[in-house]
């Protein structure tokens, strides 16, 4: 049968035999009538395998040139072409195309930033057979907030692969100085390396290795500063003699009002560090901030502060 089992006698108008291995198989027949006669025929026979065990082909799925996801996943050598399943934000995996090539290029453009991409495949073979739907794989969709310049706080989405726990690294960058942060277990961060005075913004990447060891990568997330002023809820002057205690970011200039209760103007000046209480005693009063920022964009903060004496 040409696959090493020797000859069959069959004594029948028909028979079947089952192949154990993918392959192709030299079959010759031979034909020995009644009357003593012989003759045969020679066939080549491909048997292909099951398209069923397709674990391997889970795509790989990763963010390129922040505006499209790159879908890729190994070419599987019984497959004639590949029905391609998306889905956006875990929705259901709908059938999107058949394609004769391993990889796709979805351009999505500013949606990268608020959508995460889930895909999967099937294989045809050339029997027309499909084989079960892969494991999917979802694009990593970062996303980050200024907390007022004292730190930065970066989420994504965790990759659901049962079995496998994924390990991110973070890119970080601004201006010409970068850095990475290995070994984040969770999905979220907290940067509290975030303001710099030197630039305007601070970026970041998050990437992971694929089950299979190829490393997939998140969009990219900038996320610019803003002018804040911090100054306490309360003001001691036994603690701070000199003035209260303040921490202004990202300022061009900025002048400091600060009223009573009621309302009446007590002090006005760019550095409100060098206001002490004067003659008040303890009591509440409210504070104005005004000012431009580095870009030259108009500023106000407003608040309370309890002076203590």
């Amino acid at each position: 049968m040409g696959d090493g089992t020797g000859d069959q006698i069959i004594i029948s108008n028909s028979f079947n035999y089952t192949y154990h291995n993918k392959g192709k198989y030299k079959i010759t027949q031979t034909l020995h009538s009644l009357g003593g006669c012989v003759t045969s025929d020679t066939q080549i026979v491909n048997v292909y395998g099951n398209l069923n065990n397709i674990a391997t082909n889970q795509p790989i799925v990763t963010i390129d040139n922040n505006d499209r996801v790159l879908t890729y996943w190994y070419k599987n050598t019984d497959a004639v072409n590949y029905d391609l399943y998306k889905s956006v934000n875990h929705g259901d995996l709908n059938f999107y195309q058949t394609q004769n090539d391993t990889f796709f290029t979805d351009s999505v453009n500013n949606d990268i930033y608020r959508n995460t991409y889930q895909y999967a495949v099937k294989l045809t073979d050339q029997c027309n057979q499909k084989s079960s739907l892969s494991i999917s794989e979802t694009s990593i969709l970062l996303q980050g907030e200024n907390n007022h310049n004292v730190y930065s706080t970066l989420n994504w989405n965790r990759n659901n692969v049962a079995g496998f726990n994924y390990i991110y690294d973070i890119s970080k960058w601004r201006n010409y100085d970068s850095s990475i942060i290995n070994n984040v277990y969770t999905n979220d961060y907290s940067d509290d390396d975030f303001y710099s005075d030197s630039s305007i913004k601070t970026c970041y990447r998050v990437s992971t290795k694929q089950r299979y060891g190829i490393n997939i990568s998140s969009n990219e997330v900038c996320i610019d500063y803003e002018p804040y002023v911090i100054i306490p809820t309360w003001y001691d002057i036994t603690i701070y003699p000199a003035g209260v205690p303040v921490k202004a970011f990202y300022f061009k200039d900025y002048t400091v009002e600060i009223f009573d209760l009621i309302g009446r103007k007590i002090f006005e000046g760019n550095k409100i560090d060098h206001w002490n209480g004067g003659d008040y005693y303890t009591q509440y009063f409210i504070y104005r901030v005004n000012g431009t920022s580095k870009e030259n964009m108009a500023f106000r903060q407003t608040g309370k502060i309890l002076l203590v004496k």
